[in-house]
């Protein structure tokens, strides 16, 4: 999901995510996608604010947006946070 945000330092993550203990397979596949899909919505977002199309800029951003919070709640609710108050 990182891959997608605008201006995230790419190459730390993957530096991180490599000392992790995720198996390669899923961390390439995982990179690939990301990156693959963050650079049509960068490429499309810079094609469109040349061309004076300031909707299609609101539009994947509002998009982006929508799913990184999708995919927040996802993971919230597959993994809560529990504290315990005692």
């Amino acid at each position: 999901m990182f891959f997608i945000i605008p201006g995230m330092p790419k190459d730390s993550m993957c530096y991180i995510m490599g000392l992790s203990r995720m198996p390669i397979k899923i961390f390439l596949a995982l990179s690939t996608s990301g990156r693959l899909l963050g650079t049509i919505l960068l490429s499309t977002a810079g094609s469109s604010l040349r061309n004076h199309r300031h909707d299609t800029v609101i539009i994947l951003a509002g998009a982006s947006g929508v799913l990184a919070l999708a995919a927040y709640v996802y993971d919230y609710c597959k993994n809560p946070v529990i504290t315990d108050k005692r």
